[in-house]
C-alpha cells in the first residue's frame, strides 16, 4: 500500500510516528515558512515497510516546488516511481513549469512505472471530454499542463469530481492500461479521497483455446458423398426453395460434415518451446515416471536410472535448442524471404514474453 498526501501542514518538529503507524516509511517535503510563504502546504508519500522503497535524490524538485519522489523496487517488474505534488493555486505558473521540468526528467528513466498524485488546482479541465470548461480562468496555464502530459505520454485517470463539481485531485501515470480501479470516496476535509488500484506486474493475456481441424485425417470420401447428396437435393428443389432456404440447407450440411468427418484438436493456450522435439518430450515423460518411482520405492537402481535419463533430457534439450536457432539464423537456400518465416517470428514472440 502507498499513500500520497498534499497540504500536510507539517514541519520538521513533527515526527513521522506522530502521524502514521510505525509500519509505514514516510517521504516528506514540508513547506518552509518564510515571509512570503504562509503556513500550510507540504506533501508526503507513505509506503508500507514491507515494500523495498527509497528516496529518489536525482528527482529532487527545485526550491519552493511542493513535490516529493520515492521509488519502490519490485522483483520481476519495473521499478515504481511515486510522486506527490501540490499546486497551491490556479495562477501559480512557476509550480506548473517546475512540474513540467520534473516529469520530463522522470519519463527519461528507463523501465519504470510512474504514478503521480496530488492537488493540482486546475478546475477548468473537463477531464471526461479532455477539454476546457467555458470561461476558464488562466486557460493558458491549463493548456500548458495538458501539453506537458501529452508531450511526456502521461495520462490522467480521475474522472469524478473531488471537490464540489471540480476534479482537482489527479492521478497521472505512464501505464493507464494497468489501472484496475479508480474510486472517489468521502474525506475528512473539503476534498474527497481518490483511491486507485494498479496491477504493477502486468498480467499476460492468454490466448483463448482454439479448435483446429485436422484435415489430413478427414474422411473425404464420406464428405464427398454428403456434398453430392446435397447437390442433388438442391437441384431437385431449386424451384421450390428461396435463396435463404437454399443457403441455410447448404450451410447446415457443410457444417455438419466438417464436424462429423474431420477430427479436431484444441490448441494449447500456453506458449510452448518450439525447439522441444517429440523425442525430447518422450524422454521428459520417462524422466518424470522414474522420478516418481524413485521417490516412492527408494530403490538405488531406479534412482541411478533416473539420473541417466535426466542427463539425456538435458543433452537432448540443448541439442534441439541450438539446432532450432541454427535453422533460424541459417535458413534453407531455397528460402528467398527469410524475414517472413513463421519459425523466426515464433521465436521472437517467445523471447519477448
Amino acid at each position: 500500500m502507498c499513500i500520497i498526501e498534499t497540504e500536510t501542514w507539517l514541519n520538521p518538529k513533527i515526527k513521522d510516528v506522530e502521524i502514521f503507524p510505525d509500519n509505514f516509511k514516510l517521504y516528506r517535503n514540508d513547506r518552509k515558512k518564510t515571509e512570503t510563504d504562509k503556513e500550510g502546504g507540504g506533501v508526503l508519500i507513505a509506503i508500507k515497510k514491507e515494500l523495498i522503497s527509497s528516496e529518489v535524490y536525482e528527482l529532487a524538485p527545485p526550491d519552493k516546488t511542493e513535490m516529493v519522489w520515492a521509488k519502490v523496487d519490485i522483483v520481476g517488474s519495473k521499478t515504481l516511481y511515486l510522486s506527490s505534488f501540490y499546486h497551491p493555486k490556479t495562477s501559480d505558473e512557476t509550480s506548473l513549469k517546475n512540474f513540467d521540468f520534473m516529469i520530463r526528467k522522470a519519463t527519461q528513466i528507463k523501465n519504470s512505472t510512474l504514478i503521480i498524485g496530488g492537488d493540482f488546482n486546475l478546475p477548468g479541465w473537463d477531464w471526461n471530454n479532455k477539454s476546457l470548461k467555458p470561461n476558464t480562468s488562466y486557460p493558458h496555464l491549463h493548456y500548458f499542463f495538458g501539453n506537458s502530459l501529452d508531450d511526456t505520454c502521461l495520462t490522467q485517470i480521475v474522472d469524478v469530481p473531488t471537490r464540489k463539481d471540480n476534479i482537482l485531485d489527479l492521478i497521472i501515470t505512464n501505464l493507464p492500461n494497468q489501472v484496475q480501479r479508480v474510486e472517489v470516496i468521502p474525506g475528512l476535509s473539503d476534498h474527497d479521497i481518490v483511491f486507485a488500484e494498479f496491477a504493477i506486474a502486468p498480467s499476460k493475456l492468454k490466448q483463448k483455446p482454439r479448435i483446429i481441424p485436422l484435415y489430413k485425417k478427414a474422411n473425404w470420401g464420406t464428405i464427398k458423398q454428403e456434398i453430392n447428396t446435397l447437390y442433388k437435393h438442391l437441384s431437385e428443389n431449386q424451384q421450390h426453395l428461396c435463396v435463404n432456404e437454399m443457403w441455410n440447407c447448404f450451410k447446415t450440411t457443410i457444417t455438419k460434415a466438417v464436424k462429423d468427418h474431420i477430427p479436431h484438436k484444441t490448441a494449447k493456450t500456453k506458449d510452448g518451446h518450439p525447439w522441444v522435439t517429440m523425442e525430447t518430450k518422450r524422454l521428459i515423460r520417462k524422466r518424470d515416471r522414474l522420478y516418481k518411482k524413485s521417490k516412492k520405492s527408494g530403490n538405488t537402481s531406479i534412482a541411478k536410472k533416473y539420473k541417466e535419463v535426466k542427463h539425456q533430457v538435458q543433452k537432448s534439450i540443448r541439442k534441439s535448442y541450438w539446432e532450432y536457432i541454427e535453422s533460424i539464423i541459417l535458413p534453407p537456400q531455397d528460402e528467398t524471404n527469410f524475414g517472413t518465416m513463421k519459425k523466426f517470428w515464433t521465436y521472437i514472440k517467445h523471447k519477448k514474453n
